[in-house]
């Protein structure tokens, strides 16, 4: 017998909690370009990319999607959260590769 797992997106509602948390997090975010959330038994796993001032020090950049991650992290239900960090705001919504051949 096999199991097959399957994960669920997150309410809109809780996405809705996870975008103003976000938001609030740090003056230097300009955009949050994705919030998704999916299930993982009772918990979530809780993917986020921001988009930050290109200017801005790797350090600093870091330094902000590191503590978003924990704060996240902290919530009740949230098993893990990956925070992505760009500067570019021409986001695409999947990553398409720039040489012939790949995808």
């Amino acid at each position: 017998m096999s199991l097959l797992i399957q994960s669920v997106q997150a309410p809109p509602e809780y996405s809705a909690k996870l975008s103003y948390l976000i938001c609030n997090h740090h003056r230097e975010i300009k955009r949050i370009e994705t919030v998704r959330a999916y299930t993982f038994g009772c918990h979530y796993f809780v993917e986020v990319h921001i988009a930050l001032p290109q200017d801005m020090s790797l350090d600093q950049a870091h330094d902000i999607g590191e503590t978003l991650e924990e704060k996240l992290e902290q919530l009740p239900g949230v098993e893990r959260a990956f925070v992505h960090v760009d500067f570019d705001t021409t986001y695409q919504l999947e990553h398409k590769s720039k040489r012939p051949g790949i995808f």
